[in-house]
């Protein structure tokens, strides 16, 4: 397959993710689209089915297979990789780790403290935390590595990330509104239309690099690196490929009909549809390393990676505003709602809907490799020079 034809290829799946769910909701509507469906930012939802204990218990069985995995890997065919001992690469904090730390305390103690003269700081919400999380871990990552960390070695691709990464959560935000949207601001109105805008891609913009700092953190160390690198291989046919491909598909173009069942496709269905037809195209993905050499480290890390981020931006969310009763002097503060498993919250997120970070983490490494490919970005970040942008391995 020629360069230009995978190029093409690569385009159109992203088009597809996007064009295929507008498509069912164009038939649904009958080509007449309601008012308050793109309405952005959401302050308020539909109402949602309530809560079942079958679906509930449903759900806690995959929970627990992969809690499973990842704390008992060898239990599932991996085996235990040889103790060595590791010499150190460790170098010194560079200035942005400090500099970081210091830009999230003093948002911590505005944001935290609810500090209501702040208002041009609350408005940012966690946008300076975060970013200044982000620019403390990669400080962490070049100490441990002795210097390869995304600010140490290629600076600029950081700003390409946060190009990719705003795409990429404005897509979510995008498919919510199939669904009657999941979650929603209730206190965006505080800011205009416009500055909320800014907000969300200002905001949006942090969670791929946030994503590949919490991998090549947890990379860094050895015995991550080395505990779900010699698992079992698992080569897909070509039947399931397909089959996976066409079922998600259709699952994002009926997800306007059945908003409910299928609101799970939401996180699902674009990792699914990427990753499938990114690999058929012929790029690296972290599903290769995988069929090829039972190597589950890409994507065992960049999941557990997400799923910690997620903890830091439900907490950070969770303790910007006051509780019983609720205020927030925060436009972005979000709040869930999700049909059937609305219940046992961590911070405001229903406890299953906490594993959709998993997926998700995947979705972000997969949407780069679509956006470092057409945009030609070289990206090899971590110390075993596993491949980070869209090219092959």
């Amino acid at each position: 397959m020629s360069k230009r034809t995978s190029l093409l290829l690569v385009i159109l799946t992203i088009v597809a993710i996007l064009a295929v769910p507008l498509f069912g909701a164009l038939i649904y509507y009958k080509g007449e689209f309601p008012s308050h469906l793109f309405y952005f930012p959401p302050t308020e939802v539909v109402a949602k089915p309530g809560f079942i204990w079958s679906v509930f218990i449903g759900l806690l069985f995959p929970i627990a297979f992969v809690v499973l995995l990842y704390v008992y890997p060898w239990w599932f065919g991996f085996k235990r990789p040889e103790k060595k001992q590791s010499t150190s690469m460790e170098g010194k904090f560079p200035w942005w780790f400090w500099a970081g730390l210091l830009v999230s305390a003093v948002d911590a103690v505005f944001l935290f403290g609810h500090i209501e003269s702040a208002t041009y700081i609350l408005n940012l919400g966690f946008i300076p935390i975060i970013w200044g999380i982000v620019f403390a871990t990669d400080g962490w990552v070049y100490k441990r590595t002795n210097g390869r960390s995304i600010l140490g070695e290629k600076p600029w691709n950081l700003v390409w990330m946060a190009c990719c990464s705003a795409f990429a959560w404005g897509y979510f935000e995008y498919l919510s509104f199939f669904v009657g949207v999941n979650w929603y601001y209730p206190e965006a109105a505080r800011i205009s239309t416009f500055a909320f805008y800014i907000y969300a891609i200002v905001g949006g913009g942090v969670l791929v690099p946030f994503a590949f700092e919490g991998y090549m953190l947890l990379n860094s160390f050895k015995r991550l690196q080395k505990r779900y690198s010699l698992g079992p291989k698992i080569v897909l046919s070509n039947t399931i490929q397909i089959s996976a491909l066409v079922i998600s598909l259709l699952s994002i173009f009926l997800i306007t009909y059945f908003p409910n069942i299928l609101f799970p496709m939401l996180w699902l269905g674009p990792v699914i549809i990427l990753s499938v037809a990114f690999d058929r195209i012929g790029l690296w993905t972290p599903f290769r390393p995988i069929a090829r050499d039972g190597n589950w480290t890409p994507l065992a890390l960049i999941g557990f990676a997400e799923l910690i981020i997620g903890l830091i931006h439900e907490t950070v969310n969770f303790l910007s505003a006051s509780h019983h009763p609720f205020s927030t002097l925060v436009p972005g503060y979000w709040k869930y709602s999700v049909p059937y498993v609305d219940r046992f919250y961590v911070f405001e997120m229903p406890f299953e809907g906490l594993f959709g970070y998993l997926p998700y983490g995947i979705y972000n490494w997969i949407i780069w490799i679509g956006f470092a490919y057409i945009f030609k970005i070289t990206t090899q970040f971590d110390s075993e020079k596993a491949v980070v942008a869209g090219h092959q391995n």
